[in-house]
């Protein structure tokens, strides 16, 4: 029996031999469903397959959050808006202005 194409076992055999259920994980590369009467209660996987999953939560993750920083921006962009020339933010010397001191306080 299969979910999802996924190794199937039941808690039964993997009391009995979890070595096997895990060497099963191993061979599948995503993880083996765990029954308990008829119902699936758990998925066993490898530690590697664990932490390569959890990478590609990861990059997904910051793959929504750029798309959706592009998508307000755009939304924004689409608004009037204020712009500031580079001597406004700077001043009328630009960056040549500022001066860093070393002993500012923020160390």
């Amino acid at each position: 029996m299969q979910a999802l194409n996924v190794p199937v076992t039941n808690m039964t055999a993997l009391k009995v031999s979890p070595a096997k259920v895990i060497k099963q994980a191993e061979k599948a590369q995503n993880g083996v469903y765990i029954f308990n009467r008829d119902h699936p209660t758990a998925v066993l996987m490898t530690a590697q397959d664990y932490e390569k999953m959890i990478q590609k939560i990861d990059e997904l993750e910051d793959q929504l959050l750029d798309l959706q920083v592009e998508r307000e921006a755009i939304k924004r962009l689409g608004q009037p808006h204020q712009t500031y020339s580079e001597k406004e933010v700077f001043g009328k010397n630009g960056l040549n202005d500022i001066s860093l001191e070393n002993d500012d306080g923020w160390e």
